[in-house]
């Protein structure tokens, strides 16, 4: 009678929590996601009670067994609950419940771009939508970067035939985030893309709906692993209820959930003995994201040879299609992109704001040292934890977790969403350090205030990593080398906090466009002409909510209409052809309060 008490307390406990959790992601849809510190302030605010209370379920279901039914139909509906929440970020605030209706429709068939720019403070979204048009209308989406003025018929308006008969492809080319780069997501990525663009091309809510179809079936995956191993079921919810999983993938819909998904199969299939299996779903995982491909030495241990042989001709099976990007004597090709990436991206890193400082003092090139030290911190860190890994399928997921744990940390680019790699890992270990970094790693997002990086919040964010580090209990029967290994670990990550702090905000260097990518603050203004000044050199529009934007132009301003319009058909358009009362959308850089486009649209 207690144990069955008990249990109906446990339920009612977690249904509350879901409950005030539903409010917490309510509100979160609801935000205007826009740069400046309140909109940046209110997210981390909600995140922050979000993750408290994902800490208490995470305490309430630390013993759930596949007895506790109730319980665990709870945790199911809360995942479920809360991604159908969040699909909806990015629609328009204001909206009622008919005017939501309309922009979802509008959304599916491709009549308007109904969605902002910015989901929760990210834009990959519109990368995956135009990689998946251009590679529906048989192009290489490795070949062009978007900005190329050879995709520019895939964009026209006039030509339904390449445009899929959808007038939103130009502005969803222009949300394209570093639209001169070519894209970097590996092949069975672009598959993804490719599938949302045959189930409705141009839509946000198709895409986001997919990838949380795969984040959902990760959560199911570590279920399943969980009863493998016969450990309790209820640790599902660290990455069931993980708020930044559910915000990376249903709020912002990132691509990283494929990946996830893969990962949890991976190792399920080796749980339950069945290598081929996978080898299969581990060699998927890295055409999803590439970065899986450092568990090679763990992978090795548990598969062998001739299977780790068969993942890795399934990753060059994957990418022979698309070796046609360019020719081999140009720079071109389907590495470009991640080229670009490993040689100018940087963002959130200890590891870099370290090495650069240390480098300074030897070489007149300091960012260029720096990247080549974290990547022989990677190989040294994945390297030693494979040498201490003892090939047992029940540890792979502990080591797995760490080497990933390590290539993210000591990475240059230490993207939020990244955690969702390692978390259906962590809540097979039922570790705490994972989660608790995923609440942690969210500091990043003050870069959205204005575009800097604060040092403060780097070291904020590795100094308790650190701690959390320290704090892991030992379950090494060896003891010593274990103690050995972790005081290393918290005394270099303990440096990467003051490190930050002499270097100073945005100390990492680099140039503007590799610093803070993908989080370069663009934004759009969609609203009424209310002013445009003598000279033609500024105009004020005027959003739904009464903000008036001063917008600079110059002579590089583009002025397009769309169809349907009074303009629609005039050719070289200007400034002086928009007269005051019409509605525009303006893109524009708010740094500068510089119009990069301006378009008139339907009344």
């Amino acid at each position: 009678m207690t144990s069955a008490r008990a249990t109906i307390h446990r339920t009612a406990a977690l249904s509350a929590l879901l409950l005030l959790s539903q409010a917490g992601y309510a509100a979160l849809v609801r935000l205007d996601a826009v740069n400046g510190p309140r909109p940046v302030l209110q997210f981390l605010a909600l995140m922050a009670y979000l993750f408290a209370l994902y800490g208490l379920a995470a305490h309430l279901t630390r013993r759930l067994r596949p007895r506790h039914r109730g319980a665990l139909l709870v945790v199911a509906a809360g995942a479920l609950l809360f991604r159908l929440t969040l699909l909806g970020a990015g629609l328009p605030q204001e909206a009622g419940p008919g005017e939501l209706a309309a922009a979802v429709r509008d959304d599916v068939r491709g009549e308007a771009v109904v969605y902002e720019r910015f989901l929760l403070f990210d834009t990959d979204h519109w990368r995956y939508l135009w990689d998946g048009h251009v590679a529906a209308h048989g192009v290489n989406p490795y070949r062009y970067a978007p900005a190329d003025p050879a995709l520019d018929p895939l964009a026209d308006e006039d030509d339904a035939q390449r445009t899929d008969g959808r007038a939103v492809w130009s502005e969803i080319r222009a949300n394209v985030n570093h639209p001169t780069l070519p894209t970097l997501y590996p092949p069975l990525a672009q598959g993804v893309f490719l599938l949302s663009h045959a189930l409705a091309p141009g839509s946000v809510l198709t895409l986001k709906a997919l990838l949380v179809g795969f984040d959902l079936l990760a959560a199911l995956l570590v279920g399943l692993t969980l009863h493998a191993l016969r450990r309790p079921v209820g640790w599902v919810v660290l990455y069931a209820w993980n708020p930044l999983v559910i915000k990376g993938i249903a709020g912002s819909g990132h691509v990283d959930a494929v990946a996830a998904a893969l990962l949890a199969a991976t190792v399920l299939f080796i749980v339950r003995g069945r290598r081929t299996a996978a080898a299969a779903g581990w060699g998927l995982a890295v055409l999803a994201k590439l970065t899986p491909l450092v568990l090679l030495p763990l992978m090795v241990r548990r598969l062998g040879w001739k299977r780790s042989a068969l993942a890795l001709a399934i990753v060059c099976a994957g990418y022979l299609p698309f070796l046609n990007a360019a020719p081999l004597t140009t720079p071109g090709g389907p590495f470009a992109g991640l080229r670009a990436f490993s040689e100018r991206w940087q963002f959130n890193s200890g590891a870099l704001a370290l090495f650069a400082g240390l480098a300074g003092h030897f070489t007149s090139r300091p960012a260029a040292a720096a990247r080549a030290l974290c990547g022989l911190a990677i190989l040294g860190a994945v390297g030693h934890i494979a040498w201490r890994d003892d090939g047992r399928a029940r540890t792979l997921p502990q080591t797995a977790a760490a080497t990933l744990g390590a290539l993210v940390v000591l990475s240059p680019a230490v993207m939020p969403w990244y955690l969702t790699w390692i978390l259906p890992l962590a809540a097979l270990t039922a570790r705490r350090l994972w989660p608790i970094f995923s609440a942690l790693v969210c500091l990043a997002f003050l870069v959205m205030v204005d575009g800097q990086e604060r040092s403060w919040a780097l070291a904020l964010e590795y100094g308790l990593l650190a701690g959390l580090i320290l704090c892991e209990p030992r379950r090494n029967p060896q003891g010593g080398p274990m103690k050995r290994t972790r005081v290393l670990a918290v005394l270099f990550t303990l440096s990467l906090g003051p490190a930050a702090l002499a270097q100073g905000s945005g100390s990492t260097g680099g140039d503007p466009i590799g610093q803070g990518a993908p989080f370069i603050v663009t934004h759009s203004v969609k609203g009424t002409v209310v002013e445009i000044n003598a000279d033609e050199s500024q105009l004020v529009v005027e959003d739904k909510k009464g903000r008036r934007y001063l917008l600079k132009t110059n002579p590089e301003t583009a002025y397009k209409a769309a169809k349907k319009t009074a303009l629609a058909d005039k050719t070289d358009l200007t400034l002086r052809d928009f007269q005051v009362g019409q509605p525009v959308r303006v893109q524009y850089l708010p740094e500068q309060d510089l119009a990069v486009e301006v378009r008139l649209l339907k009344k």
